[in-house]
């Protein structure tokens, strides 16, 4: 039987609370899983890399570079392979040739870079060859591009072209960036390097006047998560990437290889147009992952890694 005074019965407040705070909590639990599953289906698009059909193709390279040399021509990974930030259909596969022990040591790099081109276009005459300042641009019908760069190893480090590709560059120590970002990569989990290739991967649906080199996103990511306080879960780990960018992109960072005094000397000075065109176009992203958050919307982060 009802009690007396009629009426339905409602459950105390703090029940309700209760029931609506675990609720919550489900979906936030179902939303979080979610993400991290787009998250990681995306990293394994990124990382697909046909190792095989790669290395083939580096040993043709070689050997039509080492047929009229005497010496033998090392070949070697560079830019984004080396520090394992490379993501598949977007990054270029930079490859150092060692020049440094060969009778090719005294030549310029234009020379070489010739030289390389008459080489690989007698090897491959179906093959897309080209010459670009600072490197060969070998485009294969596998879709893959390889572009081969002239280097001589020091004891100190190795010298490539220069950006206008007239001389030899001074002394750079790739590997002195590199071990950073490896150091900050270990300290966090092994997350910084997926972030890192999400943050290519997304930016190449960016206007091409708002993407950063590689070489700068991976910059950002070493200063990004030096102290980084944060969970170690990838959704606020790009969560953070992105507002520390969209802050920080508006000042030049010193470059650490000597290559040149900063990572992004081609985007001008402090707070240049360009600097904050692009801290204004990550900031929208910011703006969309917030959204997604609030409302636990995966559909956003799905048109995000679309």
């Amino acid at each position: 039987m009802c009690g007396s005074g009629g009426g339905y019965w409602h459950p105390p407040r703090e029940s309700s609370q209760i029931l609506e705070d675990v609720e919550n909590q489900n979906r936030e639990s179902e939303y979080r899983t979610e993400v991290e599953s787009i998250i990681r289906d995306t990293l394994k698009a990124y990382n697909e890399r046909d190792t095989e059909a790669l290395n083939r193709h580096i040993d043709v390279l070689k050997k039509a570079i080492s047929k009229d040399i005497d010496d033998f021509v090392e070949m070697r990974f560079g830019g984004s392979v080396s520090k394992h930030s490379y993501v598949n259909g977007l990054s270029d596969i930079d490859i150092l040739v060692n020049i440094g022990h060969t009778e090719l040591a005294s030549e310029s790099p234009q020379h070489l870079l010739q030289y390389f081109a008459k080489l690989i276009q007698k090897r491959l005459p179906k093959t897309e060859v080209g010459i670009g300042k600072m490197s060969v641009i070998i485009k294969y019908s596998d879709k893959s591009e390889l572009q081969l760069l002239p280097a001589e190893k020091t004891a100190t480090g190795v010298r490539i072209p220069t950006a206008d590709g007239k001389d030899w560059s001074h002394v750079v120590k790739p590997q002195v960036f590199a071990k950073k970002l490896t150091d900050i990569n270990g300290s966090c989990g092994g997350n910084v390097v997926p972030i890192v290739k999400l943050f290519k991967g997304v930016q190449d649906t960016f206007p091409k006047n708002v993407q950063l080199s590689g070489y700068h996103i991976e910059s950002l990511a070493v200063n990004a998560f030096r102290n980084y306080p944060g969970n170690l879960n990838r959704r606020e780990m790009f969560h953070h990437f992105c507002n520390f960018i969209a802050k920080n992109v508006t000042k030049p960072i010193k470059d650490s290889t000597g290559q040149s005094i900063h990572v992004d000397d081609k985007l001008g000075s402090r707070n240049s147009t360009e600097r904050r065109r692009i801290s204004h176009y990550v900031g929208r992203l910011c703006e969309k992952l917030n959204a997604a958050d609030s409302t636990h919307n995966v559909d956003i982060w799905n048109e995000i890694f679309d």
